[in-house]
C-alpha cells in the first residue's frame, strides 16, 4: 500500500478498530482473539497509552498500534494490520511507537502483555512473529516449551460423549455430582481454595505452575462473592467440592473459564474429563459458539481437552522483547 498516513489519535472509532482487529487476526488464522473493549477504552483515556492509526488514500483504517507505558518502566505494544497494510506500513507504525515509548522513558519494548488484551501470545513462528524479529526483538521466555492455544470453534454442536455420560452415571453412584455451586456449598468451595492454592499450598509443592494458585484463590473467592449459584463449576463428594472449572463466562458468541483442578485424592477417577465436559455443555446452552483455552506444552489436560472438541490453532509462550538502551 503506497499511499499510507500515519498518525497518532487518542480515541478510534471502536468499530473501525474492532473490524480491523478481526481482520489481521483472521489473516493468521488466530480468529478467536479478542479485546476486551470496556477495558480498551479505560486505558486508552489513560495518558500513559498512545494510539497510531495507518489509513489508505481514502481514509480506510488498515493498521492500529497500540503502546503502552507500565509503572516499571516497561513499554508495552502492539500492531495490528490487515493483509494488504503489512511490509513499509507496519515498519512506519512501529517506527513511531519505538520512538514514543523511548522519550517517555521506556528501558525496553514488550510485545502484547497490554491490559485489555485476553489473549497476548506470539504465535511461534508466525509471520507475525517473525516480523517483530527482523526488528531486533528476541525472544525472552521463561520457558522454551512452547504454549499450545487451543479452540472448540463450533460448541453449539457439541454433545457430551456417550462414554462421559457412562462415566458420571458410574460416578453418581459413588456420590460424585457436578453443577454450580450454590449457597450451602460456599464454604467448602472457599475451604477448597485455601486447601488447594493457599499459602501452605505453595510453600509444600513443587508444582512448576504454583505461582500462579494465588491467583486460582482469589478468583474463586471473588466468584463466591456473588449471588449463588456461583459461576464456577465443580464436583462434588457428596455437598464437599473436590474439583472446579472457573470463573465461567459467556457472553457474545463466547465461552471462557479459569483453571480446571481435581484434588489429588479424587484423581484417576475420570472427574476431570466429566468435569471439563459438562462445564463446555453449560457453555454452550449459555449460548457460546467459539472457546479458547490455552494450556502447558506438558499438561496432560490437552487429551481432555481434544477429546472434548478442541483443536491446536498455534503455538504461543514467546515474550518477545527489544532493550531500548542498546539500540
Amino acid at each position: 500500500m503506497r499511499h499510507l498516513s500515519v498518525r497518532q489519535v487518542k480515541l478510534p472509532g471502536f468499530t473501525r478498530l474492532s473490524r480491523l482487529m478481526n481482520s489481521a487476526f483472521a489473516h493468521t488464522g488466530v480468529t478467536f482473539i479478542r479485546a476486551d473493549h470496556a477495558r480498551l477504552r479505560g486505558y486508552l483515556a489513560d495518558d500513559r497509552c498512545r494510539c497510531w492509526a495507518a489509513c489508505g488514500p481514502r481514509g480506510a483504517l488498515c493498521a492500529f498500534a497500540i503502546a503502552y507505558l507500565a509503572e516499571d518502566g516497561t513499554g508495552c505494544i502492539d500492531l495490528f494490520a490487515v493483509p494488504e497494510a503489512t511490509g513499509p506500513g507496519a515498519e512506519r507504525m512501529l517506527a513511531c511507537v519505538e520512538r514514543y515509548l523511548g522519550r517517555r522513558g521506556a528501558h525496553s519494548i514488550r510485545v502484547g502483555c497490554l491490559p485489555f488484551m485476553r489473549w497476548t501470545a506470539v504465535g511461534l513462528g508466525s509471520p507475525r512473529c517473525l516480523f517483530f524479529l527482523d526488528h531486533g526483538y528476541r525472544n525472552r521466555a521463561y520457558s522454551l516449551n512452547p504454549q499450545p492455544y487451543m479452540v472448540n470453534a463450533a460448541v453449539q454442536r457439541f454433545r457430551v460423549p456417550p462414554r462421559v455420560r457412562q462415566w458420571q452415571k458410574a460416578l453418581a453412584r459413588e456420590g460424585v455430582t457436578f453443577g454450580r455451586p450454590i449457597a450451602k456449598h460456599k464454604r467448602s468451595a472457599a475451604d477448597f481454595a485455601e486447601t488447594c492454592f493457599g499459602e501452605e499450598a505453595v510453600r509444600k509443592s513443587d508444582n512448576p505452575f504454583r505461582k500462579y494458585w494465588p491467583n486460582y484463590r482469589a478468583q474463586i473467592l471473588k466468584a463466591l462473592e456473588q449471588g449463588p449459584p456461583y459461576p464456577i463449576f465443580c464436583a462434588f463428594d457428596r455437598d464437599t467440592v473436590i474439583g472446579y472449572v472457573g470463573p465461567i463466562r459467556a457472553g457474545e458468541g463466547r465461552g471462557g473459564f479459569g483453571h480446571p483442578y481435581v484434588m489429588p485424592a479424587y484423581r484417576g477417577r475420570k472427574i476431570g474429563v466429566v468435569l471439563f465436559n459438562l462445564c463446555v455443555d453449560l457453555l454452550r446452552r449459555w449460548g457460546a459458539e467459539v472457546i479458547p483455552l490455552s494450556t502447558g506444552s506438558e499438561n496432560t489436560a490437552q487429551e481432555i481437552y481434544a477429546g472434548a472438541g478442541f483443536t491446536y490453532r498455534f503455538l504461543g509462550g514467546g515474550s518477545l522483547q527489544k532493550n531500548l538502551r542498546r539500540c
